[in-house]
């Protein structure tokens, strides 16, 4: 078996998991409702991926959730720009 570390998105964390082969690009780890049975994941996807490393497992939901947060504190930015600017509106005369 190969150990390796699981980020899911939902819920949300990291596990340790035994997969029982490996490429470049995925992982076989036994199938979750069906004993005795295999199922291939890539090791990269949205909602999970696959490392060899707990701190690997980590750093990437670290770099991850960093870029959201960013992502948001742009977006709250640009929100107080555009309400900022409504409160300067006065009601056009004719």
């Amino acid at each position: 078996m190969i150990t390796k570390f699981k980020t899911n998105s939902y819920p949300f964390g990291i596990i340790k998991v035994e997969a029982t082969r490996e490429t470049d690009s995925c992982v076989w780890v036994k199938h979750p409702y069906r004993p005795g049975e295999e199922v291939r994941k890539n090791k990269r996807a949205e909602y999970e991926s696959y490392f060899d490393t707990f701190q690997q497992a980590k750093d990437y939901l670290l770099k991850k959730h960093q870029e959201l947060l960013d992502r948001a504190k742009r977006n709250v930015e640009n929100c107080q720009k555009n309400y900022d600017m409504v409160l300067s509106f006065k009601e056009p005369e004719i």
